[in-house]
């Protein structure tokens, strides 16, 4: 053992979470560049033509890279730093493969030419005539800061397998085949259960893991009835106590008395099938598993996959700023941002022992290392109370819904610009399309009192969902589309829409505008049969009232509306009118309107009216077009918006407080906001920083459906 003292002193820095703008945070960090708090910095690289080999996060929230062939940086949240190491360690002259952290802050780092301690103080080599290994490829502490270690041994001019070797604190045991059970010298991807035990894959993923209870070696593999799994290519574990392995097929679990077994074609979303191979299989290489059991899964050629309730979502290089596809190491840190380091290892490096620094340069550990991308969600998904879907992570394409409501079993309905007729029930959606796809996108939808729905295409007319199927129902009334539906009192079908109101009597329709009625307008946004049998419509220049014959007008004029422009009209439990307009609610009685157009407490900028909903006690739910979603009780206001969430967007496009007392929304991104309108700039940096503004603009959700009980 020798020691390298070298007196050190490090600016330390934690990391903390910072109050970005997107929902999605994301920093990368790269040989030529890292991309830091939303900007590009140059100066913050890794050592040219250097890729990373591992990373940890210290106590003090400091990361520490290893890199190949440049021995180890740390990274404060703001500067990759070099800690200045002796020219002597073998952190300078080896190839530094793992490293580890302990609870009194020790650093723990393995080479290609043994293991290295740094106290923060002090770099002590401690190499093989210590531990029986020569190149550290593992590193893992256990809870009482023992130290388990393994990896390979000299044999000429290449490494063979060295088994495994455990510091008690004050002497070093080496295991392998001739003096334990342990079936193979190679042992990868070291993982401490909760009970103490230590577990690893034995040699080439094919002969399943092993787990060590400090006396006895116990290999589980595909000939034991136990195992699930021909392969095994990573192993993680969380506070639960349970532990996952990553396998071609699925992920394996064991709680510590049964095996069980989640196929990544049958066991996880349907999305999946998009990413496996033609036997259902993915070429996984690392995995890590949150507390809370969202899975999160690196694989050599696709990317980066996170899968939590049957809810899968793909991050890759076509989708997100993801360095490369190939993710070797996927750590998550205290602020629960996800380290994605990229790479994966090179299996001949062993077979060519690097004997000095020339040869090192052509044996490098891993392959395609470009960096590390580092991932941090900022929304209210782990809330039980929260359910949250995004186009990103749910089984559907999930464009914009304008209408949600409820059908008589429970199952809520949502037309969808996406993906048809959404029909949510259990946990579980199920689509419903026209057979002709280009006319399967529907915003507007109508829950008719016989049980049929009626839904506005974008193409193709108004359609009728029945027995399962989406037909025809009737072309548009003119040239303006629908925006609402409603039966009369005799059963007769209306419409309202940006070409006046029309009323369908057979396969006949009669349209009510300027021409035809002597309307103010053309444009129609809404329209409602009350509980009383009255027919109300609103429109660009006030609310309409049918009178059995002809159509009323009242207009701010005359009732003094916040607005004109009325977007919404619905009815309350008690019977009362609602109008949603572009500047505020109002409320008729039956005889006197109240009207609302400013909120002091919390502070609402537009008022834009989308969508209004009441729950089951009369509480009004009500999607705004900018400050989110507004909750009304009769006296006090609440407001669930982007900022107060960090999960639904400003912008809420339809809402349904539904019988099971939970709230049902849907918002997305406004299309300003979504387009990326700087000009493009002949300066190399500014052509960098705008690809990675694209890429994490293509990786953010642009629509939101969430689920939430208040």
């Amino acid at each position: 053992m020798k020691r390298c003292t070298l007196v050190l002193v490090l600016l330390v820095t934690v990391l903390k979470t910072q109050a970005f703008d997107p929902i999605y945070q994301w920093m990368l960090i790269t040989k030529d560049y890292s991309y830091l708090n939303n900007a590009l910095d140059e100066t913050a690289k890794l050592p040219a033509g250097n890729g990373i080999n591992d990373m940890v996060e210290d106590k003090n929230g400091l990361v520490w890279l290893g890199i190949d062939h440049a021995g180890v940086r740390t990274f404060d949240g703001k500067k990759i730093k070099d800690p200045k190491y002796p020219n002597d360690c073998f952190v300078a002259k080896g190839i530094v493969l793992s490293i580890a952290c302990d609870s009194k802050n020790n650093i723990w780092i393995g080479t290609s030419l043994g293991l290295v301690k740094y106290d923060g103080t002090n770099w002590t080599d401690i190499d093989e005539s210590v531990t029986g290994i020569r190149a550290v490829t593992d590193i893992v502490v256990t809870a009482t800061d023992k130290i388990y270690i393994t990896g390979m041994v000299k044999n000429e001019d290449e490494f063979i397998g060295g088994g495994a070797a455990f510091f008690n604190g004050e002497n070093w045991t080496t295991y392998n085949k001739s003096n334990s059970a342990i079936p193979d010298n190679i042992l990868e991807d070291l993982t401490m259960d909760n009970n103490g035990h230590l577990w690893a894959i034995i040699g080439d993923h094919k002969q399943g893991v092993v787990k060590f209870d400090g006396k006895n070696w116990k290999v589980f593999n595909n000939a034991s009835s136990e195992f699930p799994a021909a392969e095994v290519h990573a192993i993680a574990t969380n506070k639960s106590g349970k532990i996952w392995f990553a396998t071609p097929k699925g992920i394996a679990e064991y709680d510590g008395s049964k095996w069980s077994m989640r196929g990544f074609t049958n066991g996880f979303s349907p999305r999946m099938l998009e990413y496996t191979s033609g036997d259902g299989s993915l070429d996984v290489i690392s995995l890590n598993v949150e507390d809370n059991g969202t899975v999160w899964l690196g694989t050599r050629d696709k990317g980066v996959f996170y899968m939590k309730n049957d809810r899968m979502r793909a991050i890759t290089q076509a989708n997100s700023p993801l360095v490369q596809n190939a993710v070797m190491k996927i750590a998550i840190d205290k602020n629960n941002r996800k380290w994605f380091v990229t790479g994966y290892k090179n299996v001949e490096w062993a077979k060519s022992y690097p004997r000095n620094k020339m040869s090192m340069n052509n044996t490098t550990y891993t392959y395609g290392a470009g960096g590390i991308t580092v991932f941090k969600e900022y929304n209210k998904i782990d809330d039980p109370k929260w359910l949250v879907y995004d186009n990103t992570s749910a089984d559907l394409k999930l464009g914009t819904t304008f209408s949600i409501d409820e059908m008589n079993d429970g199952t809520v309905l949502m037309p969808n610009t996406g993906d048809g007729l959404v029909m949510y029930k259990d946990g579980k959606f199920t689509t419903y399309t026209h057979s002709n796809p280009m006319q399967s996108a529907f915003d507007k939808m109508f829950v008719a009192p016989d049980g049929k729905i009626y839904l506005n295409a974008s193409v193709g007319g108004v359609k009728v969902f029945e027995n399962g199927k989406v037909n025809d129902f009737a072309k548009w009334p003119n040239m303006g589309g629908v925006t609402g539906m409603a039966y009369d009192n005799t059963g007769a079908f209306w419409v309202s829409g940006t070409g006046g109101i029309s009323k369908r009597t057979g396969d006949e329709w009669q349209t009510f505008d300027k021409k035809h009625g002597d309307l103010p307008t053309v444009i129609f946004y809404s329209i409602l049969k009350d509980s009383k049998g009255t027919l109300w419509a609103g429109s660009a220049k006030g609310l309409m009232k049918f009178d059995g014959a002809n159509w009323q007008v009242l207009s701010k004029k005359e009732i003094e509306f916040p607005s004109d422009d009325i977007t919404v009209v619905t009815e309350a439990k008690d019977g009362k009118i609602w109008l949603g307009t572009k500047a505020g609610i109002s409320i008729f009685d039956g005889t006197n309107w109240t009207h609302i157009s400013k909120i002091e407490s919390p502070k609402v900028s537009k008022f834009t009216v989308n969508s209004i909903s009441f729950d089951k006690n009369g509480v009004a739910y009500i999607a705004t077009e900018n400050d989110g979603l507004l909750r009304y009780d009769g006296t006090s206001w609440t407001q669930l918006d982007r900022k107060n969430t960090a999960t639904i967007f400003d912008k809420v496009t339809a809402v349904k407080a539904a019988s099971n007392g939970k709230i049902y929304i849907a918002t997305e991104t406004s299309m300003f906001n979504d387009s990326d309108f700087s000009l493009p700039s002949q300066t190399p940096s500014a052509q960098i920083e705008q690809g990675i503004k694209k890429k994490i603009k293509e990786a953010e959700p642009k629509h939101v459906f969430a689920i939430f009980e208040i």
